[in-house]
């Protein structure tokens, strides 16, 4: 059985790649767009990266509240 401390672990690890890819794509479609190397579209693509971003972030910052007020939030309920 896996413990809710191996299963939180394992999600702020992947939450944590998920915000740092989603910095990464976002300042790489803004340096596209600076440098006019982007293609149609671009800018309302780089708000979807930019609100994706932000799910990220929310993501792992309320993953990292239950983990430092040690609520329960892996496996049943």
């Amino acid at each position: 059985m896996i413990s809710v401390m191996s299963c939180r672990k394992d999600a702020i690890a992947i939450a944590t790649r998920h915000v740092e890819e989603g910095r990464r794509i976002v300042l790489q479609q803004r340096k596209l767009i600076s440098e006019g190397l982007a293609v149609p579209n671009a800018v309302e693509l780089l708000k979807t990266f930019e609100q994706s971003l932000k799910i990220f972030e929310a993501d792992l910052e309320r993953l990292l509240r239950e983990r430092d007020g040690n609520e329960q939030s892996c496996g049943p309920g």
